[in-house]
């Protein structure tokens, strides 16, 4: 798993908006679903349940974006 995946997951997260995340990250929106199926498909959950206008995150979304935050924050130091 990249951080990079997991800083553009917690992102996403935070404002459950693609293309602000995609646009924080200088990315496309579909750049940024490929990294969240790569995600998925690793961790072998739905994180995130989608519609054309919402985005929710799973129970197992909310487990992961913990552990992710509590990643990059020992990433970061």
């Amino acid at each position: 798993m990249k951080i990079q995946y997991m800083m553009e997951f917690v992102y996403l997260v935070e404002k459950l908006n693609f293309t602000a995340t995609a646009s924080e990250f200088h990315l496309t929106q579909p750049t940024v679903s490929k990294h969240v199926q790569m995600l998925e498909d690793a961790l072998g959950l739905p994180l995130l349940a989608r519609t054309t206008h919402t985005v929710e995150v799973t129970e197992a979304g909310g487990a992961a974006y913990a552990s992710f935050k509590r990643i990059l924050q020992e990433h970061d130091r």
